[in-house]
């Protein structure tokens, strides 16, 4: 079954159960980044089956800066800032996320491209790690918005490295977390022995006091 299926398929259960305010939370999470990766999914497909790199550029593209912009906004909700209160750095940072990842999305075109001429699969996988962006944008949005708030490094359910393990159930304020760069995913992310590809681990709001002194050396 696929993630979005799946989800939708929660969904729906979840209308006949009392769920809790966290789980509610992460199925909404679930749904927007299914949405991303599946609409992402059928646009690879699309350009491989009809050569028209013009209309997937523009349909990745317009992916891109809706969906990130959709993720900073529920980072600010998540810390109780209004979003349409963005600061001019916080813009900033935003546009600065969302150029990048558009910088790559003419030679991942290349790529698909490449493999319909050589009849090859369609690298229908890699549409996850796209979507993996819209909860790095969710966490910088939040440490940002959020900067004298506290924030705990949570293991996410995939295997972790060993910077992760570190890095787990350290408690620092926003600020903090945001001078020193050090993010969940972000891929490629030099600050993670994982690189941040297929990490889930997330940066949660927490009322646990704050850890004294630097972070830990990082692999």
């Amino acid at each position: 079954m696929s993630l979005y299926k799946y989800v939708e398929v929660a969904e729906q259960i979840s209308h006949s159960v009392v769920l809790s305010e966290d789980t509610r939370a992460k199925l909404e999470w679930a749904k927007t980044v299914a949405f991303y990766e599946f609409s992402l999914q059928r646009a690879i497909r699309d350009l491989y089956n009809s050569g028209n790199v013009g209309a997937y550029i523009d349909h990745h593209s317009r992916l891109i800066n809706e969906q990130l912009t959709k993720a900073w906004r529920e980072g600010m909700k998540e810390v109780d800032m209004d979003p349409d209160e963005m600061t001019d750095q916080e813009k900033t940072i935003l546009q600065e996320i969302i150029d990048r990842e558009e910088d790559q999305v003419l030679d991942f075109a290349q790529e698909i491209m490449d493999a319909r001429d050589a009849k090859t699969p369609p690298p229908v996988s890699r549409a996850a790690l796209w979507a993996n962006r819209y909860r790095e944008v969710v966490n910088v949005a939040k440490t940002m918005a959020g900067q004298d708030k506290k924030f705990e490094w949570v293991l996410g359910p995939t295997e972790h490295c060993k910077s992760c393990l570190k890095l787990s159930g350290i408690v620092k304020r926003g600020s903090v977390w945001q001078k020193a760069g050090i993010y969940p995913q972000m891929a490629p992310n030099g600050n993670l022995e994982c690189g941040g590809w297929n990490c889930q681990c997330e940066l949660v709001e927490t009322t646990k006091p704050a850890r004294r002194g630097g972070f830990p050396r990082l692999p």
